[in-house]
Order: C-alpha cells, then sequence, then structure tokens
C-alpha cells in the first residue's frame, strides 16, 4: 500500500500601512507602492508587487512570497521614500502598519534677460544640486522659467543661451555683435561665486532673475602636429562644453566663442583603423584671443609600472564566502590584482587594464594620451598614491 501525502503551497504573507505628506501629515492619495521580495532559500529571482493607496493613504499588498521584502512608494510630487531596512516575511506573516512618509519637491521660479535688460527666450536654465541632480527648463518669451521636482537642498542655477562656434559677424553699421556667456544666478561667470538658493520641502523659491554677462568674442587657435601623411577627421574639442573645430589640411584650427573659463583641448582621429589622440592641453579663455597653440599626436604607447602593497594582508586576494554546511573556499591564485584607467573625457572609451603579475609588476598596453582614474581592483584596500616618473599624487 502506498502513503501519498498532498503537498501544500505555504501561506501567503502580507504588507499593509499608510502613506503619509512628511511637511503636513496628511494621507497621500494615489501613491504607487512596490514591494520587492527575493522569495526562497536561497534567494531567487526578485519579483515585485504594487498597489495604489486609498483616500485615506491607506495600502495592503498581498499575496507575498516568503522571503526578504522592502517597500517603498512614489508620487508626483513627491521624493520617492525606501525603506532599506526591508522586512523578512515568513509564511503567514501579516506585515501592518509599515509607515512611509513622502517628502513634497519644491521649485525655483524666475526670470532671465540679456544684457541689455530685454526678455531673453529659449534660454536653457539649468540647477546644479546635491549629490550630482540637475534639473532644466527653458525660458518662454516673457523670460521666464520653473524648475519643478526638487529635493530639499542647496542649487545652483545657470542660464546658458544657445551659441554656435562661428566668427563674429560682419556688421553694416558702426556696432559689435553681442556675445553673452553663460551666467550662473544672480550674475557670475563661474560655480564658485554662484549663490546657492535654498530649497525646502515643498517650498517654491521666486523671483530669481538671472542678468546674462556680456562678454567679448573670443577665437582660440592653433596648430596639430605629428599628424599621419593624408589624414582627414580630425577634430580639436574643447572640454567640458564639448565646442570643436574640425582641423585643416594644413593642421591649425579655431574654436570660437568659448565662455571665460577652464578647458582641455584635445585632438583626436577616428578614420577607419587610425585612432590617434594628442596629448591634453589645458587652457583658461578670458577676454583676449589665445593663438599658436599646438596640440601634438601621440601614437598609443605601452605604461610599464609597478604595485607597492603596505602590508601582505592587501597582497592577497579577497576570498569567495562559503555556504553554511560548506569547506572553506579554497584560496585564489595570487595576486589576483589588476590595473584599469578610467578615461575622463568622452573622446576616449575605452579603458585600459593590465594584470598584476606574481612580482608586483604590471604593462598597460597600447595606452592613449589623456587624463584617467587610477584604480586597483580585486582587492580590499584603496589606492594611497601613484607616481609616475618624479610627479607623486595623493589618492
Amino acid at each position: 500500500v502506498a502513503t501519498l501525502w498532498a503537498q501544500t503551497a505555504p501561506p501567503p504573507a502580507s504588507v499593509s500601512g499608510t502613506v503619509t505628506n512628511s511637511v503636513t501629515g496628511e494621507p497621500i492619495l494615489r501613491a504607487h507602492v512596490t514591494v520587492s521580495c527575493m522569495p526562497g532559500d536561497p534567494p531567487r529571482e526578485q519579483r515585485t508587487y504594487g498597489t495604489l493607496t486609498n483616500g485615506n493613504g491607506e495600502f495592503s499588498v498581498t499575496p507575498l512570497p516568503p522571503g526578504n521584502c522592502s517597500v517603498n512608494a512614489q508620487r508626483v510630487g513627491f521624493v520617492t521614500a525606501i525603506n532599506g531596512a526591508g522586512y523578512p516575511l515568513a509564511a503567514g506573516t501579516h506585515k501592518e502598519g509599515v509607515k512611509l512618509t513622502l517628502t513634497p519637491t519644491g521649485a525655483i521660479t524666475g526670470r532671465v534677460f540679456d544684457s541689455a535688460g530685454e526678455p531673453a527666450q529659449g534660454i536653457n536654465v539649468s540647477v546644479e544640486g546635491p549629490g550630482g541632480f540637475s534639473a532644466n527648463a527653458t525660458t518662454d518669451d516673457k523670460g521666464q522659467f520653473r524648475l519643478g521636482g526638487l529635493r530639499p537642498g542647496k542649487y545652483r542655477v545657470k542660464a546658458t543661451p544657445q551659441s554656435m562656434p562661428f566668427p563674429p559677424e560682419i556688421r553694416s553699421d558702426s556696432g559689435t555683435e553681442v556675445h553673452e556667456s553663460a551666467t550662473y544666478y544672480p550674475d557670475s561667470l563661474s560655480a564658485k561665486s554662484a549663490q546657492r538658493l535654498a530649497v525646502m520641502a515643498g517650498g517654491d523659491v521666486s523671483a530669481i532673475d538671472i542678468r546674462l554677462v556680456r562678454t567679448p568674442i573670443v577665437r582660440v587657435s592653433g596648430k596639430v602636429t605629428g599628424l599621419p601623411p593624408d589624414v582627414k577627421n580630425v577634430m580639436v574639442t574643447a572640454f567640458p562644453v564639448g565646442q570643436r573645430d574640425a582641423v585643416k589640411a594644413d593642421g591649425t584650427f579655431a574654436i570660437w566663442r568659448l565662455d571665460p573659463g577652464k578647458y582641455t583641448l584635445q585632438a583626436a582621429i577616428f578614420s577607419g583603423q587610425t585612432r590617434l589622440m594628442s596629448a591634453p592641453l589645458d587652457i583658461e579663455v578670458n577676454t583676449a584671443n589665445l593663438e599658436h597653440l599646438e596640440l601634438r599626436m601621440v601614437p598609443p604607447f605601452d605604461m610599464a609600472g609597478r604595485v607597492r602593497f603596505e602590508d601582505e594582508q592587501e597582497r592577497q586576494s579577497p576570498q569567495p564566502p562559503s555556504r553554511p554546511g560548506e569547506p572553506a573556499a579554497q584560496p585564489l591564485p595570487s595576486p589576483a590584482h589588476r590595473v584599469e584607467l578610467t578615461p575622463l573625457t568622452q573622446f576616449n572609451s575605452e579603458m585600459a587594464r593590465a594584470p598584476v603579475g606574481t612580482d608586483d609588476s604590471f604593462t598597460l598596453e597600447k595606452v592613449q594620451p589623456g587624463r584617467y582614474r587610477v584604480a586597483i581592483t580585486s582587492g580590499s584596500g584603496y589606492v594611497k598614491s601613484v607616481r609616475a616618473g618624479d610627479a607623486e599624487s595623493q589618492g
């Protein structure tokens, strides 16, 4: 006689609670609540369940599988709330009284005027906020703008006119063409001297007027040397703004209308299998033309070096964790470190990588000239210093 046991599914779990306004304490209607769960032991693929709050800000999500779950809520006009701690839900668990609060976002409104005091239409207005946050708006025919959806914090506001990189126009009257530069609130050309605006939760900062600063039309010109014969498609770009000029057959270039500030110039060739770059050149634009600059093309080259470890523990490669009941993981071959160079300009999108040998040496092959961030991977420590020739930098 065979006895068959019925296999029943575990009873479902659930999560319920409320979503309220962090400033007023009022319930929020139609907030989108999601519960993300990693069911099983060991955890399997994440699943997400959702619902909307009612008029009392209440929600209930069921059925949920056993596992670790996290809850978050979203609503237009509010900063997204996330419960990072999460909840371990056993079969049949009913987690009640979960309280989520959403912080209302703020806004900045104002107007942009040209250097003559007239409303400026079609100007791009942007904010620079905490954690690299940014937002954009465009002025209307009255020069008005509104930047909404801002989380509480301090912001810089910048107005940037459209500017084509062309020489100044030839005037038929006795005047000169007006060039207006990107201007921070209220009338600054640099971020360091710009005034920061404090945006409160649910608050509007209004009457923010920016008057564009008039600057001379400046030309940055020079020559690219070391070009292969009959090469085409050579461009010189000014970072970080991205203004560029095509290099002429004799190697000369000219970039017009750069606003006052610091830039890095670099030439690059992308033609078939030919890929060459120049060494980067740092410049500072003020009110006068910059002429007779030289950008020298440098073929890709190999870089040899050595890693010095401060102690033997950092030299060892980290070991993968062992699961309960399993024998400890076998030590990885030592060393398994790798040197990585991450380019800091969009011209060069290729990382340079090289393993660190048993004698702590490495060789990076076919490195393009440029600026890079240096990292050592597969280790628990950090880069304390970097020395290249006689130059040393900390961190």
